[in-house]
């Protein structure tokens, strides 16, 4: 899965701020934000794994429904099986159950535990990034209140002195002169940009390409897995059906254990992913506020800034890492919410349907199962759908919120 942006959605709007004439510092983080808003949407890994993952889903969970519906057959159950055995390749297996079919139930009943497990996980993540944006939304708004206060008292105090309106004429002049240069500057930047996205098009063609092959195989996987169902349901099937059917499960359940190893992959991504963001930019923009608080005369580990004093420099750096902070952040966040939706609109729902299509007469099987089969074609073409909108929506919002965090940076500035 890839992402797409443009160059007009990276291109910050500051042609009217007239606090940026004359400080290089603040020309920096204008001029610098696409490329830290596209390098910010490379380095999140997370945006091209995790789609494939989710999209295997409903064929993970009809290879769940083969096993639970396998194990309800009478044949099924009288079957011991050895407690442990030697799979090829010579790594050693122990069975929890001495029956055939509770080992088939046990199978079913720990994807459905994973499953559900991965949808708290996720949740609980999202809960973690969601406050922090509700607090910085609450300062946000506190900085945006204070601001109209402050320039409603600045014209006020402007009505009263109009003999300042020529001065005040050619300085509006000079800033106009500025604005056409930054202008000039920010139509290079864009055009720059645009040459990084075709780059980026031509990269996401070939990644589009292997997702073709990775639906394509997902398909297949629930063909397989659906044909195994409809055999389940005749009534006359022999024990050697049966076991056919429970050999080819086995099978479907090694590409199974494949798509929790795809899940697995996918979370521990969003985990190292949260720890980096911990550990790198957070850790490098607190190392930052701690210096220059240790220069401005305030002791170590002191948990009162009395004074805090920031040459122009440490300021531009402090300003990029507080950026990337919140770029990544909102990546992050995004990601695990977009997991808790599929769950909630496509796993936890199928795993419903799953287990409903145990003990029920032939003509109700046949029924259940039908749409079954049909929710689960269904189901991977809508998640395919809706993890690319949703790819999309998460690096524009992104973008959002890097530029909201620049304007914010940049007014508090003029106001110090």
């Amino acid at each position: 899965m890839s992402y797409e942006s443009s160059p007009s959605n990276c291109e910050p709007k500051f042609a009217q701020n007239s606090n940026l004439n004359g400080d290089p510092h603040k020309y920096m983080i204008q001029k610098s934000l696409p490329k830290l808003i596209q390098k910010i949407a490379q380095e999140a890994s997370t945006n091209n794994n995790w789609a494939p993952a989710l999209r295997a889903a409903p064929a993970a969970i009809s290879v769940m429904a083969t096993c639970l519906v396998a194990s309800t057959s009478k044949l099924a159950g009288a079957i011991e099986v050895n407690p442990t055995g030697v799979i090829p390749g010579g790594e050693e297996i122990k069975l929890p159950h001495k029956y055939l079919s509770t080992n088939l139930q046990y199978c079913s009943d720990l994807g459905r535990i994973a499953f559900s497990e991965a949808q708290n996980s996720m949740h609980r993540l999202r809960g973690l990034f969601g406050k922090s944006a509700s607090r910085k939304a609450d300062e946000e708004r506190a900085r945006k209140e204070a601001k109209e206060d402050h320039e409603k008292r600045q014209q006020n105090e402007r009505a009263r002195y109009d003999e300042k309106l020529e001065k005040l004429l050619q300085k509006r002049q000079h800033e106009l002169n500025v604005a056409k240069e930054e202008a000039q500057e920010r139509l290079k930047t864009a055009q720059t940009t645009f040459e990084m996205v075709q780059t980026k098009l031509e990269h996401a063609k070939t990644e589009l390409s292997v997702t073709k092959e990775q639906h394509l195989q997902a398909k297949l996987d629930l063909d397989a897995s659906q044909a195994d169902l409809e055999a389940l349901a005749n009534e006359k099937i022999e024990l050697k059906d049966i076991l056919a059917i429970i050999e080819s499960s086995i099978k479907s359940l090694k590409q199974m254990k494949q798509y929790v190893d795809d899940m697995c992959e996918f979370f521990k991504e969003v985990s190292t992913e949260v720890q980096n963001t911990m550990d790198g930019p957070m850790h490098k923009f607190l190392t930052k506020i701690d210096n220059a608080a240790i220069a401005s005369g305030n002791r170590k580990d002191s948990r009162k800034i009395e004074n805090l004093n920031v040459d122009q420099v440490n300021k531009g750096q402090l300003a990029q890492a507080a950026l990337r902070l919140q770029g990544k952040l909102s990546i992050i966040g995004d990601v695990a919410g977009v997991y808790v939706s599929i769950s909630k609109l496509y796993i936890k729902p199928g795993i419903n349907k799953m287990e409903g299509l145990t003990y029920l007469s032939h003509s109700e099987y046949t029924l259940q199962l039908a749409e079954f089969k049909e929710w689960c074609s269904n189901s991977v073409e809508e998640i395919e759908g809706f993890s690319r909108k949703q790819t999309r929506i998460m690096i524009d919002r992104m973008a959002i919120g890097v530029r909201a965090v620049a304007r914010e940076t940049l007014a508090i500035e003029s106001s110090t």
